[in-house]
């Protein structure tokens, strides 16, 4: 499903810009700033000694930890963790989230086994049918149904929702064929069921598998959630009951557009981004746009050249605009929708930029590999944009987050336009100066907004573990002007989410720090010393952070 860049190693954290700009978070301090599959050690990179573990909170149901949620009510947080029939817990683990701070406490879980992962665990969970190597979770507009699938057990399960607990208890499951120990129905076109999406009237439910190359459409009762498949369209039609379809195989994410005319669905294998229009009394699926990396000429496709190894895609709230990573050539892309229509046209895209010596923390460590002739034309640099596996918008659409091979990127998004400019980044290992520094984010799988603007979630399944970040103070300026005295002027911005005023310290790297507060939904200038050699440079990171979190960077161009 989703599935969130460069590397964390000791505290993480997440630089955004502000409310008129994007939004900006910061990791949690402490324990509360990440929870880790109990039994699992992840030793801090950044111990010479390599010895001590990265402090997280412990839960179970993280190991192989994939894709995260929030509740529609904003009041919990599922993790869904594969792994299959080797490894992982193959589940969905329930969080109760902290409405001020945005931290997890962990309530329950439900998985294939009974257990959490670990072998002798049998019990801690309650056992569920068709979880095996789980992948992605839907809910009912309403909040009171789940809906999962999983890709070894090639099935979609629901689950009765608690809204005060968060506890899942199963009400039913289909299956692709029939599977030992399993009580499910028969369905089809469900091999290697992906991920799920719900209708935002309710009424349909719909599942991607990649090895059917399909999107399934279930039928769906508001009353008791259960399903009854109604119809697919596949890759060749040619799988049982399907119609025929185009660039739908290896099908892995699906996209449901907030007005239900249209579902959208991206293939890593096919390197596509494929529009079906949605028959909202039936919820039959039509054809309707195709885009690929490299369409034949003369066929029903478009050609886009960034979309190769699509990995994920994230729709905004209004329905303008789409927006998918590619991790072959370190991609996002956004894509323009016409609501009338359902049609997507490419409107922009940025690629991963190799830094040059002075964007690098230690030198001697550097080394240019990046290709000129490999560089998609059109495309903008983005730093620490690497292998991107897993992207999402923001509730208010003003902030794309991307999530990959080490790091977090975030960009500010123009309504108008759909167009992103880049203004910060997390790294587990970090390497680049104006990148923050997080904590168990390697390999990152998914991510996650709050409706309420507070928290990102992200998954690492090489962790086994859920990053908490909280809103926090935002790096406005992107230049500044350095007076005689050896200082310049530099504007913070505290989003309204934070619901309090920011305070903290900031400075220049390499420079002593000031002491700020600014209220929440404000912003105000600061006054910073900047060094001789920062100013000869003509550039300069600043580093903000506010109490209790994480600080948050900026590079900072200079102009005398």
């Amino acid at each position: 499903m989703r599935s969130i860049l460069l590397a964390l190693g000791a505290l993480m954290t997440l630089l955004f810009t502000a409310p008129a700009f994007g939004q900006s978070f910061a990791q949690l301090g402490g324990e509360a700033g990440c929870v880790m599959q109990t039994g699992l050690e992840v030793i801090d990179e950044y111990d010479e000694e390599e010895t001590t573990p990265v402090a997280c909170s412990r839960a179970g149901g993280l190991q192989s930890a994939r894709s995260v949620v929030v509740s529609p009510n904003q009041q919990h947080v599922y993790v869904v963790s594969g792994g299959g029939a080797l490894d992982g817990s193959n589940g969905v683990a329930v969080f109760a989230r902290d409405s001020g701070s945005g931290a997890l406490t962990a309530r329950s879980c439900v998985t294939a086994t009974g257990g959490d992962g670990r072998v002798g665990s049998d019990g801690l969970c309650t056992r569920a049918d068709a979880l095996r190597d789980a992948r992605a979770l839907a809910f009912s507009p309403d909040g009171r149904f789940a809906y999962v699938v999983a890709a070894s057990s090639n099935a979609i399960s629901w689950f009765a929702r608690d809204e005060t607990t968060g506890a899942l208890t199963q009400r039913g499951c289909i299956k692709h064929t029939f599977g030992f120990g399993e009580r499910c129905t028969s369905g089809f076109a469900l091999d290697g069921a992906t991920d799920v999406a719900v209708s935002p009237d309710g009424k349909h439910v719909y599942v991607v598998g990649d090895r059917s190359g399909a999107v399934v459409t279930f039928a769906r009762d508001a009353t008791t959630g259960a399903l009854t498949e109604s119809g697919c369209v596949s890759d060749t039609g040619s799988d049982g009951q399907c119609e025929d379809g185009v660039a739908l195989a290896g099908a892995s994410t699906l996209l449901m557009a907030a007005d239900g005319a249209d579902v959208y669905v991206t293939s890593a294998a096919s390197g596509s981004v494929v529009g079906l229009r949605r028959d909202a009394t039936t919820g039959k699926l039509s054809p309707n746009v195709c885009l690929l990396a490299d369409a034949p000429a003369g066929g029903p496709c478009t050609s886009v050249p960034s979309l190769v190894n699509v990995q994920d895609g994230a729709i905004t709230a209004d329905g303008a605009a789409l927006y998918v990573v590619g991790a072959e050539d370190s991609t996002l892309t956004w894509l323009a929708r016409d609501a009338a229509t359902g049609r997507l046209s490419a409107t922009g895209c940025l690629q991963y930029a190799s830094p040059t010596r002075e964007d690098v923390v230690d030198p001697d460590d550097f080394y240019d590999d990046e290709d000129e002739e490999e560089r998609i034309p059109g495309c903008g640099r983005a730093a620490a944009l690497s292998q991107p596996d897993a992207v999402t918008v923001s509730a208010d659409g003003r902030t794309v987050y991307a999530a990959g091979d080490y790091a977090l990127t975030a960009f500010t998004r123009d309504p108008a336009t759909g167009a992103l400019s880049q203004f910060g980044c997390v790294e587990a290992y970090l390497t680049l100066k104006a990148c923050s520094q997080g904590r168990v984010i390697q390999g990152a799988a998914d991510l996650a907004a709050s409706g309420d603007g507070r928290s990102l979630y992200v998954t690492s399944p090489q962790s086994g573990s859920v990053a908490v970040f909280a809103a926090s103070v935002a790096i406005a300026s992107s230049r500044a002007r350095v007076a005689r005295a050896g200082t310049i002027r530099v504007r913070l911005s505290c989003p309204e989410a934070a619901r309090r005023a920011c305070a903290g310290a900031a400075r220049v790297a390499g420079a002593r720090s000031a002491r700020f507060r600014v209220a929440a939904g404000a912003a105000r200038a600061i006054t910073l010393r900047v060094s001789s050699s920062a100013a000869r440079r003509r550039s300069a990171v600043v580093v903000a952070q506010v109490n209790g979190l994480s600080d948050v960077r900026r590079r900072v161009a200079l102009q005398r």
